[in-house]
């Protein structure tokens, strides 16, 4: 609150942009303060509510838990006009990752290239690791069925959401299936 208040006492409206909008609304959720957050973005229209500040808050949700809010968000960000781009689907999957089933998630990812002419990055497909494990699902395959190369943050996914019995017999799978020659 002292970072909003200083700005707003050293700053004229006129010198706000969209870089300090959004600094502000990513500091409000990454405290957890949504309710914050969100005042902070509706105070701000035209240029300064861009695909930047769309997407701190989108994010910003999805990290705190609240993925319907975050889903409602996009909609939202979509019927006023706002394109979407690569770092707004990542919030969106991490948003599905939470609490969505892993239907809604899947669906979404495939439909990236053709519905928001948006081509999958590793970290579409690091989000959907993640959303194939916490949904206990396996992940074996997607990356030779991807053309995505596992990495570390690849495994590390699968670790973090996974049990050990799961995790080492996904790693095993995948790592055969991959990696053989």
């Amino acid at each position: 609150m002292a970072v909003h208040r200083e700005a707003v006492t050293k700053l004229e409206a006129s010198e706000w942009d969209a870089y300090v909008t959004s600094s502000l609304i990513d500091a409000y959720a990454k405290c957890g303060s949504l309710a914050d957050s969100s005042k902070v973005f509706s105070s701000n229209t035209g240029q300064l509510r861009n695909v930047v500040s769309w997407n701190v808050l989108i994010l910003g949700f999805a990290e705190n838990g609240d993925a319907r809010r975050a889903l409602r968000l996009f909609h939202r960000m979509r019927r006023e006009g706002c394109r979407p781009n690569a770092s707004t689907n990542v919030a969106v999957l991490k948003a599905c990752s939470n609490s969505i089933p892993s239907t809604a998630g899947k669906k979404f990812f495939h439909e990236m290239p053709s519905r928001y002419g948006i081509v999958p990055e590793v970290e579409h497909f690091h989000c959907v690791v993640d959303l194939l494990s916490r949904a206990n699902q396996r992940v074996q395959g997607m990356t030779k069925r991807w053309n995505f190369e596992a990495n570390e943050v690849t495994w590390t996914t699968i670790a973090g959401t996974r049990g050990v019995e799961s995790r080492s017999g996904d790693a095993t799978l995948v790592t055969k299936q991959e990696w053989a020659s």
